[in-house]
């Protein structure tokens, strides 16, 4: 038994009176399958290569949260030190101007 050169491909819709006849041939196959398999393949490495790209800026997001987070209790530190630096500041000037006062009353 001999394999078939070509093969038809026949659609008839119900509400259509016509018909449609495509011959296809066994190349023609051949190449659709080729042209499936490669965009499959195609598909998959795309999506993989996404996948590994949002990974990468995920864990760079959360290092980034991290860096802000550090920099917020620096930056909340530092405000409580300049506050309490300006409290000791007051202090001298008032200790200054007592000195200042007595000096000037002697």
């Amino acid at each position: 038994m001999m394999k078939p050169n070509f093969y038809n491909l026949v659609i008839v819709s119900p509400g259509d009176p016509r018909i449609l006849k495509f011959h296809i041939s066994r190349r023609v196959i051949m190449i659709l399958i080729v042209a499936f398999l490669v965009s499959f393949l195609v598909t998959v490495a795309v999506g993989y290569t996404i996948s590994r790209l949002e990974s990468r800026s995920s864990e760079g997001a959360r290092l980034l949260r991290t860096e802000n987070q550090t920099l917020q209790v620096e930056n909340k530190n530092a405000m409580i030190r300049n506050q309490k630096l300006q409290a000791q500041l007051d202090d001298i000037e008032k200790r200054s101007e007592r000195v200042t006062t007595l000096l000037e009353s002697d």
